[in-house]
Order: C-alpha cells, then structure tokens, then sequence
C-alpha cells in the first residue's frame, strides 16, 4: 500500500499555495500563484471568485508535479483561506459580481451604524468583536445600497473557504472561524444569530452550513479531480480561516500563543471561555470546533514598517549614487540595530503607517518618530521601529491576560522572524520565552493538519501537531533587558498623547 499523502491549499490576500505533504509533515513540493485585487471604485478591493478557482488548480497541478509520482496516493486536501472575503451567488452557485475582500473599506459607514444601533456589549457578547468595514454584514448593506439589483438576485452569500469547497465537493460548509467574519455568528453558540439574520434580513439559508474544521467536507466531484490531478478518492476537509490555520499550523496550545511576523502581525491565544472588554476590544472568535475560542490581535504594520524603513535607507543610498554592498539589506539593517542599545538612545517610534490595529482602532492614526536629538543615529531610529512593534505586541499581549488567556510563552512565524535580534527584543519586552517556528508558511500546515485530522491519519490535533509542527531556536528574556520595564510605560503615555 502506497505511503498516504496530504495537499494543503492556502487561498491568501494576494495569493494561492498548494503544498504536497508525507504523513510526516515533510514538504515534498509546492507552488504559488497571485490573482489579481481589482479597485475598480474608491475604496473598493475585489477579486474574481473564478481567479480564486483557476489559480488553485494550477497550483495544486504545479505542487503535484514537483512532489513526484505521489499524485494517486493523495488521500485528503485541505484548506486555508483569506478571512471575510465574500461573494453573493446566484441559484446556482454562480458569482453575481467579484468578492469585496477585507481591504474593501467601502463598508466603513455601515460598520459605524451598526455599532450605534447595537452598542458595543452586544456585538462584544454575541460577535465577539466590534462591526468593521471588513464583515460581511456591512458589506452586504452596503452592497443592497450601492447594487441592489445584485443584492435582490443574490442567493447565496459565501466565503472563499465555501466557494472553493463548492467547486472541489459540489457541497456547501463553512467553518465556525470564518463564519466570525459575518458578524452573524453567536460565538456562544456556535450558530447563526436568529435576532440580527431578522433584523437584517438575511436567509438563514442564504449562509453555508456550519460544520467544525477538520470533519469531511466530501469527496472530489469528477470535474475537480480533472481540474485538479487529484485522484477522484481524496476527501475533502472542511478548512479554516488563514489566520487559525497558521496558529495551528505554528503549534498554538494552551498557555502557547502564536504571532505573524510579517508585513502584518496577529497574536493568537486560546482562552477557556469567549472574552470581550470594550476598554481594549480585542477580537474574540471560535476556534476549530465547538467550546473553543481564541483572542486574535492584529497589528496592521509591523514587518511592513521594517521594510517601509528599509526603502527610505535605500532611497538615501541610491540618491548617493551607491550600489553593489552598500545597498541595504535586513542583514545590515539589524546589525545597525545591533549597535544601539535598549531604548534607542531615547528614539521611540509608533507603526501606526496604516492606522492603528488592535486594541486602539484608529484607523486615522498616523505613525511617528519621538524622542529624536541631534545624536541619534540610523542605528537608533532602526532599533526604534522594532522596538515599537514589540511595545505593541506587549499592550495586546497584556490585554490578552486580562481577558483570561493564560499566556506563558509564544511561538513566531513570518519573514520577521528570520531577525534574531527582533525575536530576543520581543521576548525581552513580553518577558516570555519566544521559539521560532521551522516553518514560515504556517497556515499550509495548518491546513495539512485539518486534511490528516480528517482523513483518520492522527487521532486528535496534538498528535497532528506533534507530527507537523517543527521548532528551532528559542530565546527567553534575559536579566539585563529589565530596562524594558521602564521603557515600556514611557512608551505607552507618549502614544497616550499621539493617539488622544
């Protein structure tokens, strides 16, 4: 009998990754493709539920390839897809329009009326999260005001984890870790909330089944397993959210919370029961399967405002006229780093390039440099940034223990976490042991986790986990980086006055 193998598809902002895995959580190949964000509007961002399909194929096809003969022995697929992202159907399950992603911001009003009409310890009590421009159900009144004769036709109002499982089964679920994104979902309850699908008037069959990640979606339909090179006898998984597939994926457990260094940075942590403060509003969702949750906080730029440094230094040294070695690289930029020390020589900068994230939601807050003299150095305003970032992971960290997440070390995954420097800073100012993650692709395995789960190949998700999610290095926080303390609260009234 042929050695089972696993598929993971992970359906991105930007794109899509197929990776071929053993029953050992070996990665034995993979591809990525991009689809196109269309703005065809002031704030809109769309894409074709179709590009989500082709671009999936070719990947799968691309990543099958490259793994060998192993195509046959492929037994389940799983999924990992952009949160919120949305398309209204027709009868058949065709898309009326392209999907409005969670970068459409074409919502923003709805999501504030919303808020007004409910009050937040409602919306904190059933949704576990504030109304944004980025849930479904501003987006769709925004669509019955801005379209309503697609609004009128539309029949089913699915997530890119529904439709692609539509197109691979020929059957309709989703999951409870992305239904959250509707902001229809009781998290109590794990079911569509009767009150608000009322109010609004939305079908409760205009939204897909709710089933646990990791429970058999069906098999392939014929035309997808052409479509696909996938053998006609793969399951299908029914996946999750990107962002709970990568903490998956990154091994998060109890007390072990998870973070994204990437452009974008989410802490995740699992709490016994659903929490919700309006004082620091942290995202609250349902985790996998029914009586799980975890507390998601997004901080909109954090790797993004490494690299938004990076091009400054790199437009200074391109207007010198320099080239070759004197280019600078994210080597250089942490030895520079390197060379200041704690505090940055009294440097302090806010990542609030793309507003403030969690738990501030200003959305209208800018970023700042503080603190500047006329001896501070690159070295300085570069430790500066990625002290910034660990300062904010710190006040949602804290925020997170307030709410009853029992957070006793984390484990980091991303680009980000390829500098060490940045890694020790943040287990110095969390005061936890930081273990980098092997795999920077977590959500991938994340999603290979759920197909194996239920394909029967691991019992449980630990012993998926034990399995798949490989650790390097780890840093715990030293003695001498007290400092960091005092700092910190230095660090918080100053942004105290920029955000007021």
């Amino acid at each position: 009998m042929d050695e089972p193998h696993i598929l993971a598809l992970d359906l991105g902002t930007s794109g899509c990754r197929a990776v071929v895995y053993d029953r050992a959580g070996q990665r034995l190949g993979e591809h990525y493709g991009e689809y196109e964000t269309l703005h065809r509007a002031p704030g809109g961002a769309e894409q074709r539920p179709d590009d989500w399909w082709q671009v999936s194929c070719e990947c799968i096809r691309a990543a099958l390839h490259r793994a060998g003969d192993v195509a046959h022995s492929v037994v389940a697929l799983g999924i990992s897809a952009q949160g919120h992202s949305w398309a209204p159907l027709d009868e058949g399950y065709a898309p009326l329009r392209p999907a409005l992603t969670w970068l459409d911001t074409r919502a923003t009003a709805h999501a504030a009326a919303l808020l007004t009409a409910k009050g937040a310890p409602f919306w904190g009590k059933c949704a576990g999260k504030l109304p944004g421009a980025w849930h479904l159900l501003p987006q769709l009144l925004w669509l019955r005001e801005a379209e309503p004769h697609i609004a009128a036709e539309a029949r089913h109002l699915v997530f890119a984890h529904d439709y692609l499982l539509h197109r691979l089964t020929g059957t309709v679920h989703n999951d409870f870790t992305t239904a959250a994104g509707s902001l229809l979902l009781d998290i109590r309850r794990f079911e569509y909330n009767g009150e608000l699908l009322t109010e609004y008037g939305v079908p409760s069959d205009a939204l897909s089944p709710l089933c646990a990640a990791g429970t058999v979606a069906g098999h392939l339909t014929p035309e997808a397993a052409e479509a696909t090179g996938l053998p006609a006898h793969a399951i299908v998984a029914v996946g999750a959210q990107d962002q709970k597939c990568a903490a998956l994926g990154a091994g998060i457990g109890e007390g072990i919370a998870t973070a994204s260094l990437g452009t974008a940075t989410a802490i995740t942590a699992q709490t016994p029961k659903p929490g919700f403060s309006a004082k620091t509003p942290i995202p609250c969702f349902p985790y996998l399967s029914e009586r799980t949750w975890v507390l998601e906080a997004p901080l909109v730029t954090s790797g993004a405002a490494y690299r938004w440094l990076r091009g400054i230094f790199r437009e200074g040294v391109d207007a010198a006229g320099l080239s070759g070695e004197a280019r600078v690289s994210y080597r250089m930029m942490d030895a520079l780093a390197a060379d200041s020390l704690p505090g940055a020589n009294g440097a302090q900068f806010f990542p609030f390039l793309a507003g403030a994230g969690s738990p501030h939601w200003q959305g209208d807050a800018r970023a700042a440099f503080a603190g500047l003299h006329l001896d501070t150095h690159l070295s300085d305003m570069t430790r500066a940034v990625m002290e910034g970032v660990a300062f904010e992971m710190r006040t949602n960290v804290e925020a997170m223990r307030g709410l009853g997440a029992p957070l006793q070390a984390l484990r980091v995954f991303g680009g980000g976490a390829r500098s060490h420097i940045w890694v020790q800073m943040i287990a110095d100012v969390l005061r936890l042991p930081v273990e980098l993650c092997a795999d920077v692709e977590a959500a991938a395995t994340g999603a290979a986790i759920l197909a194996g789960i239920a394909a029967g190949l691991f019992a449980d998700l630990a012993a998926a986990q034990s399995a798949f999610v490989a650790r390097t290095r780890r840093f715990d926080p030293r003695d001498e980086a007290a400092v960091y303390e005092e700092l910190y609260w230095q660090y918080c009234a100053t942004r105290k006055r920029l955000l007021a």
